[in-house]
């Protein structure tokens, strides 16, 4: 029968840590430093991981086309392509603690350099993605971005960082904070800036070169993130969108509208740019002739912003970027606005002319 005592002449049911050899001392010790080691382990763990490679069923032909058959017809032509895309970006997650969020995986979409030089620096751009494409499958966000799929195939071998987080199903607008609670709240703008700060962090990110691209109510809040701390960035663009505040100068600023465009005002869109460069900014603007509310697909197809975006550089010189003019109207454009007034003219002229006696006729009479 197993003794009573402890050898150091205690019960065993009394804890005697003056003993040496107590063998619920030892016990005690092992779980503690296991516990210790947890932690420590847990607390050095980095707060972003890449999830693992698994090929994602939402990205196959027909998954995709069902996706974008929930959608209206405008929206569902920026899901096209959309598999090209997201093979050139990593699902991500980050562990966001804030608001309603306890602890809560952020998933998001990072863009990395095909190959990484030990010692180089990379730029970082950060991709604002409309009211659309909010969603909880971590892919909406790049809708669109097939538009500027050149870039990252290109672009000095996709030599750079893009960064692009979505908004969440039940919370479609940047800015807003779902969780009353005092704190840091639970905006996707304010998760967006803890997610870049980490990934300034954890790869090599050239911090001098930094920039950000919005598009409709991702180009608002564009604005807004780069106005808060604007010495943080070397570059800015929007596209279909009105700033909500004035635009900060000290970076290149690129804007895009189109002129009838029924969602945003142009005059607007001119004032914040006008008001910038009065402010001795740098802010730019090409007006695109067209009634839709889509400036962007130009700007990442045509103009290449994203190749702009990547080349500027945090206290670099104040350029105009390159093409940024008013682009030529396209035929069918100029035939519509022109067109209708050139022919009233002709038909007018042919008429005058046959109403008009001859007169050559009248004198042989």
């Amino acid at each position: 029968m197993a003794s009573m005592y402890r050898p150091c002449g205690g019960r065993c049911c009394a804890r005697r840590p003056d003993c040496p050899d107590d063998p619920f001392t030892k016990e005690k010790m092992i779980r503690l430093s296991i516990l210790l080691l947890a932690l420590s382990v847990t607390a050095d763990a980095p707060r972003i991981r890449c999830l693992e490679k698994a090929p994602n069923p939402v990205l196959s032909r027909s998954d995709v086309k069902a996706v974008a058959n929930t959608e209206s017809q405008k929206t569902a032509e920026g899901f096209t392509g959309m598999a090209e895309v997201v093979d050139r970006f990593d699902a991500m997650e980050y562990r966001y603690s804030g608001g309603r969020y306890v602890d809560e995986p952020i998933r998001f979409r990072l863009h990395r350099p095909r190959k990484v030089v030990s010692g180089r620096h990379y730029p970082l751009l950060v991709w604002f993605h409309g009211r659309g494409e909010s969603g909880n499958d971590n892919f909406r966000q790049l809708a669109h971005m097939q538009s500027a799929i050149a870039c990252l195939a290109g672009c000095n071998a996709g030599a750079f960082y893009l960064l692009a987080v979505q908004c969440p199903a039940d919370n479609r607008e940047w800015t807003v904070n779902i969780s009353k609670e005092d704190g840091k709240g639970d905006a996707t703008i304010i998760i967006l800036r803890e997610i870049m700060e980490a990934v300034i962090d954890e790869f090599p990110i050239d911090e001098e070169r930094i920039a950000v691209y919005g598009l409709s109510s991702g180009g608002e809040a564009a604005c807004a993130f780069v106005s808060e701390t604007p010495q943080r960035f070397s570059a800015l663009a929007f596209a279909s969108a009105v700033p909500p505040g004035s635009l900060p100068t000290g970076m290149n600023i690129w804007a895009f509208c189109c002129d009838q465009d029924q969602d945003v005002s142009l005059d607007a869109v001119r004032d914040a740019v006008d008001a910038a460069n009065r402010a001795n900014g740098s802010a730019h603007l090409t007006v695109i002739p067209s009634y839709d509310h889509d400036s962007w697909t130009l700007s990442l197809r045509d103009k290449k912003i994203l190749s702009w975006l990547i080349s500027q550089k945090r206290g670099g010189p104040l350029n105009t970027p390159p093409g940024w003019n008013v682009p030529e109207r396209t035929f069918p454009t100029a035939f519509i606005l022109f067109g209708p007034p050139i022919l009233c003219f002709v038909l007018l002229s042919i008429f005058v002319s046959r109403s008009r006696p001859c007169k050559r006729a009248e004198k042989t009479a």
